[in-house]
């Protein structure tokens, strides 16, 4: 099958973690049901990078989870773009991973396909904080 995406994945630091995240995208493109061409960076960092980032862009001097920075505006009834486009940058922190991870009582590979699903349906516009339908939407699409 060929693939209508690029994703373009880095590491901050040799975390040794299998990138498995082609799969979460490949499924994520079947639930959509898109034909477009797109591209997207996803990055696994440390705490002390998502917290700079958190700071600049969200005025929240604090590490998070993951945060998404969508390059174009989309719209939730056509998520897909009509052209060939680069959706954006989801960056997840490692260090935080690892502790939800525990806290919730599962692999870090688990959490790492949590979050990486959460950031990449934002560049799609879902966005919890902007509505509950949203926020369960999302949790949905997450959990399946």
């Amino acid at each position: 099958m060929t693939k209508n995406y690029q994703l373009n994945f880095f590491q901050e630091k040799n975390y040794r973690i299998d990138n498995f995240f082609d799969r979460i995208v490949d499924e994520i493109v079947k639930e959509e049901k898109t034909k477009t061409k797109f591209s997207l960076e996803l990055a696994l960092v440390s705490d002390k990078t998502i917290q700079k980032l958190n700071a600049k862009y969200r005025s929240k001097n604090t590490p998070t989870d993951v945060l998404s920075f969508r390059n174009k505006e989309t719209v939730l009834d056509q998520p897909w773009p009509e052209e060939d486009n680069d959706l954006g940058q989801v960056f997840i922190s490692v260090e935080t991973a690892i502790k939800q991870a525990q806290e919730k009582g599962h692999s870090l590979n688990q959490e790492l396909a949590w979050l990486s699903i959460h950031g990449i349906l934002h560049l799609l516009d879902y966005d919890h904080e902007r509505s509950s339908q949203e926020a369960k939407t999302m949790e949905n699409k997450t959990a399946s």
